[in-house]
């Protein structure tokens, strides 16, 4: 049974009120809210309405959880956070309830009134003996590293900064000083988590008397070093000859009480970069080497903070803090190493894109890094995902810089090729940057111009006129009410040629988001896909700008595929759930969609793909397809869009609302 338009309507005011009570920082507010919405989606579950592993009654650290929590942290509403965090830890209890009884297949007693330590140990216990999985089940496996509510996403930590020590002692966060991905061994309480905050808040009075580092005793390191000692090779010829404690080292380096040091001391000294404390994070890292217990092994200490500094490298360079970059490079003993990740994050985020590039060319990282940066000069169709350069491009599109894309350009053999650099472009809808990018003529005098789409448009006049559709087709906020282009009586002939040309390569173009996508005038482009809702009125324009042969491409098509593109129309009315609801699967992804659309939005979205749909099966008629396309469609086979249902349910659904349609005749001989 689908979620009627009544409970999607209270569901939505309730997650808008938990948006307006989070915002004032009222957490009496906030709970009542919560509390109503998930107890009303247990009723559900316990009906046999919905099923009981759903993730909306047990709400997983992303989304609007996450969002509510971040968004606490910044305003400084604790008060607030605290209920956010009591909602998530009573979810992971359940959570972790439920995923012991999936694993032994056994009922698991009550764990409602388990304190959050004792649960973060039952789940370590349960899933790992000796470093080792105990339990495969991914569930309770993803609870070991999950701190739920209590670590701040890295976007929320300059503002975090901002609020007083006290406060942000007393709100319970935490950190983690894993270097997988900060998603590991968190922190939160100790002399760690004490340098974590006085970093954070750049309080020099507290550093003066700050706790010293909670590294390892040297017993605990020579433990690691003899056992690398014991098992290393008797025969000394067998031994590695270039250091006389090479084994014992290279365990070291390897070890997680190691790595948790080193990522302690970045994860702090990334908090003191994201405050912009600079003098701080030069502090921290000379009392860090100060106080490490092992001068044997200072080295091997050092450079495992240099290997896992990308964060701090990358916060300094947000802030263009170009004096503290030159010093964590130039005037410590192993420099801080920079990665494709820390560049990437520092592009996306800086607003001093041709400083930063300047920068790092000087110092020849770019090419260091970016070892393949000669394919920008090839136009191989898939260049290699991870070059630096490119990717700056890429970011420069996106955000419409286009000083950038012109410092990038006037580089002796610089060009702009990569067909993703266009895409990025008309993603954001940066017209001026794609024009940059497309309209030039390809000569030995000027660069060539930028790929796009496949087949590239071969006149300039016409690359033109295919930024303009692109352009008009996403103006509107309904694209059935799009208003395109004239054609030009100079290109109609072109125009024709090439949409033939399109047609004969686009067959299969659409099943790889990593593909060179097809020129935006192929028509099939504005077909719904697995990526995109498409725009059914863009492809029955260019339908009628084709000639004969074109036209018969196009049909050939939809005889093939029709009724797959009717039910991908209906899948992405309600963001691939069932029209009129939610259907069972009521995880993040929808709760995500609800709040930021409202049930308007959603009601608005399908009352657009209903539109679409309307055009798409007139369409169908008056060429005289067969019906039956369209019927197919409607029917939702078992893999279709009503989610593995018979699609009798949701017909009905569609019936009641869409009554008044052109579509009802459709819906009731589906319906037979």
């Amino acid at each position: 049974m689908e979620w009627t338009v009544e409970e999607l309507r209270n569901l939505s005011n309730l997650m808008a009120i938990c948006d307006g009570a989070v915002s004032v920082g009222n957490a009496v507010l906030f709970r009542w809210a919560v509390d109503r919405f998930i107890e009303g989606v247990r009723v559900r579950v316990h009906s046999g309405v919905a099923e009981s592993r759903i993730a909306f009654s047990q709400p997983m650290y992303k989304g609007v959880w996450e969002q509510w929590m971040a968004e606490a942290m910044r305003l400084g509403h604790w008060e607030a956070l605290a209920a956010v965090q009591e909602v998530l830890w009573g979810s992971r209890r359940r959570l972790l309830q439920y995923a012991m009884w999936e694993g032994f297949g056994s009922p698991v007693p009550d764990l409602s009134n388990m304190s959050e330590e004792d649960l973060s140990r039952a789940v370590n216990e349960r899933t790992q003996r000796g470093g080792s999985p105990l339990l495969v089940c991914p569930r309770l496996m993803n609870l070991t590293y999950i701190d739920f509510g209590r670590a701040p996403p890295p976007a929320v930590l300059p503002a975090l900064s901002k609020h007083p020590f006290e406060q942000l002692s007393a709100a319970s966060l935490s950190f983690s000083v894993s270097p997988i991905d900060r998603k590991y061994d968190f922190i939160r309480e100790g002399p760690g988590h004490v340098l974590w905050l006085i970093a954070l808040t750049g309080e020099a009075e507290r550093f003066e008397n700050a706790p010293p580092f909670p590294f390892p005793s040297v017993v605990e390191v020579n433990e690691v070093m003899t056992t690398a000692a014991e098992a290393a090779p008797e025969n000394e010829n067998e031994a590695n000859s270039e250091l006389d404690q090479a084994p014992a080292l290279l365990r070291l380096s390897q070890s997680r009480i190691l790595k948790n040091a080193a990522g302690l001391v970045t994860a702090v000294m990334e908090a003191a970069s994201c405050g912009g404390h600079s003098a701080l994070v030069r502090d921290l890292y000379t009392k860090a080497l100060s106080e490490w217990p092992h001068p044997e092994s200072l080295s091997i200490f050092q450079k495992a903070i240099a290997q896992m500094g990308e964060g701090v490298l990358a916060n300094t360079a947000i802030r263009e803090d170009f004096d503290l970059l030159n010093w964590l490079i130039d005037d410590v003993d192993t420099p801080f190493e920079w990665t494709w990740t820390s560049f990437s994050k520092a592009f996306k985020q800086s607003t001093g894109r041709i400083a930063l590039y300047e920068w790092m060319k000087g110092r020849g990282l770019v090419e260091k890094l970016d070892p393949r940066r000669h394919s920008l000069l090839d136009p191989s169709p898939q260049p290699n995902d991870f070059e630096m350069a490119r990717d700056s491009q890429m970011n420069a599109a996106r955000v419409g810089d286009l000083g950038f894309l012109r410092a990038l350009e006037s580089e002796k053999g610089m060009r702009f090729i990569d067909w993703q650099i266009c895409h990025a472009a008309a993603r954001s809808r940066k017209w001026d940057v794609l024009r940059f990018l497309r309209l030039r003529e390809n000569d030995s005098d000027t660069p060539p111009c930028c790929r796009w789409g496949y087949p590239d448009a071969p006149s300039l006049e016409l690359r033109a006129f295919e930024i303009l559709v692109m352009q008009k087709a996403h103006e509107p906020t309904n694209p059935m009410q799009t208003h395109l282009p004239q054609v030009p009586p100079s290109l109609q002939k072109p125009l024709q040629e090439f949409i033939r040309e399109t047609l004969s390569h686009s067959q299969g173009m659409f099943e790889s988001f990593f593909q060179q996508p097809p020129s935006c005038l192929c028509p099939l482009s504005w077909l719904p896909n697995r990526y995109s809702m498409g725009n059914v009125r863009v492809f029955i324009w260019l339908f009628e700008q084709a000639d004969g042969e074109g036209k018969r491409q196009m049909k050939d098509y939809i005889r093939q595929r029709g009724d797959g593109l009717v039910r991908r129309l209906l899948e992405d009315a309600w963001g691939e759930r069932v029209p009129g609801g939610f259907d069972q699967d009521m995880d993040d992804r929808p709760m995500a969609d609800l709040r930021a659309r409202g049930l308007g939005g959603l009601l608005q979205r399908a009352a657009v793909t209903r539109e679409a749909l309307e055009r798409f099966c007139t369409w169908v008629e008056a060429e005289g397809l067969p019906r039956s396309l369209v019927i197919g469609g409607l029917k939702a086979p078992e893999h279709g869009w009503c989610c593995g249902g018979t699609g009798v349910r949701h017909i009905e659904v569609l019936l009641a609302e869409w009554t008044d349609t052109s579509l009802r005749p459709l819906l009731l001989e589906a319906l037979t």
